[in-house]
């Protein structure tokens, strides 16, 4: 029985430390699989428009954003019709 004391002793600090990694670490895969869902992107043909509270924040073709939550995306094909060339 005397030899469990000093054991459990010795193991309290790396067993603080591997619960304080592995909270670390679900936290850390949690914000990952936030910004991936919050992630939108449209291909170089889309014009894509970023809306929050009615207003316009971001527009491109091509665009890479994070978006929060309650924002409106609208993605839409962008066609050229004509190409004027002056030479």
């Amino acid at each position: 029985m005397d030899k469990v004391g000093p054991i459990f002793e010795a193991s309290v600090p790396a067993l603080t430390t591997a619960v304080m990694l592995l909270f670390v670490g679900a936290i850390t895969q949690a914000a990952f699989r936030w910004v991936l869902d919050h992630m939108k992107s449209c291909t170089g043909n889309e014009w894509m428009i970023v809306l929050r509270n009615g207003e316009m924040v971001k527009c491109g073709v091509g665009l890479n954003t994070l978006v929060w939550p309650g924002d409106n995306v609208v993605v839409f094909p962008s066609t050229i019709h004509q190409v004027n060339f002056i030479a």
